[in-house]
């Protein structure tokens, strides 16, 4: 997949996830929405507990966040946009920094691939990362 499509695919997941949390009055499908977006940029091949994905995609304080946006969203929804935004930053922010262990395979030549651990930024797309 390339750069331009993992990010399509990310903003498109995430934007449904917004949208439909702030329709339902419901963070979980802000949640849902992000371990979504966690999965397109490891390319499904990431953490598969659940209790991981959330530590490191959604954790409590980026829960509190979407519960305080949606508490705010019928009163003043100004504050409440600029706060689901700060949310949305923040998962964003962790979406940045993927270990490279966590999308480590085969390569196309059937050889495995070492097991160091490093970052890459988001966007970036895996073929170009040394190996």
């Amino acid at each position: 997949m390339s750069k331009d499509e993992m990010t399509d695919r990310i903003t498109e997941a995430l934007q449904k996830g917004i949208r439909d949390t702030i329709e339902n009055k419901d963070h979980s499908a802000f949640e849902r929405a992000a371990k979504e977006a966690y999965r397109i940029r490891t390319g499904g091949r990431a953490l598969t507990d659940d209790d991981a994905i959330i530590n490191h995609v959604f954790p409590s304080d980026v829960r509190q966040t979407v519960a305080l946006g949606l508490h705010l969203v019928d009163s003043d929804k100004e504050k409440a946009s600029v706060i689901l935004k700060g949310a949305l930053e923040a998962v964003l922010r962790r979406l940045s920094a993927v270990p490279h262990s966590s999308w480590q395979g085969e390569r196309p030549t059937g050889e495995a691939r070492a097991t160091k651990r490093s970052w890459w930024p988001f966007g970036r797309n895996r073929k170009e990362e040394p190996s």
